[in-house]
């Protein structure tokens, strides 16, 4: 990476990293997670600051940003890893069991059930498999962010819960149950 490249990266973070920081304490001043304000943060200047970056440096400056997007969330699953590590309690299993199956069942068979008159067939990419599609699109819908549950839990000082303990032990156990259907959709899609 060029000094002009480091250049604009500094000057992308800057401004997204003060607005996270004023949007985060604006939020916890209103008594909501401050992760909830860095998003809207993200969501209110990213696009224009990415335009920026990408404007003016084209694939170094996406390649920079896509660096800064892996660093983060790597830093944020750590960080949330680290404050999870008394999360399974066999004597929860049932419970963590139920609430996964409905929990992600339910969005995901409403989409499958629904996906006969969703228009889907522009989004259907090179492989035009539709089978692989609504697989896809089902998970979008049954998907759950593992590392934003459990900074909004922080957050709002409730992370040792026993109702903490039980959604994290659901998010784990629905995202396991998605990454294995998007395995199937992928298979699907490339054996075509």
């Amino acid at each position: 990476m060029s000094s002009a490249e480091f250049g604009s990266l500094v000057l992308f973070l800057l401004p997204l990293v003060v607005l996270a920081h004023v949007f985060g304490e604006v939020c916890a001043r209103l008594r909501q997670p401050r992760v909830i304000g860095e998003i809207l943060a993200g969501i209110v200047l990213g696009p224009s600051l990415l335009h920026f970056v990408h404007g003016a440096q084209g694939a170094a400056g996406k390649a920079g940003t896509e660096l800064l997007y892996n660093i983060g969330l790597l830093l944020l699953m750590f960080l949330s890893g680290a404050e999870t590590r008394s999360l399974f309690r066999s004597d929860e299993r049932r419970e963590v069991s139920w609430l996964a199956l409905v929990g992600t069942g339910t969005p995901f068979v409403v989409l499958l059930l629904a996906s006969h008159w969703l228009p889907l067939g522009v989004l259907s990419g090179p492989a035009h498999s539709r089978t692989a599609l609504v697989l896809v699109v089902g998970i979008a819908a049954a998907v759950t962010s593992i590392p934003v549950i459990s900074r909004i839990f922080h957050d709002l000082g409730i992370l040792g819960t026993r109702f903490a303990r039980l959604v994290l032990s659901v998010a784990v156990f629905e995202d396991v149950a998605l990454w294995a259907v998007l395995a199937v959709a992928t298979a699907l899609a490339k054996s075509l």
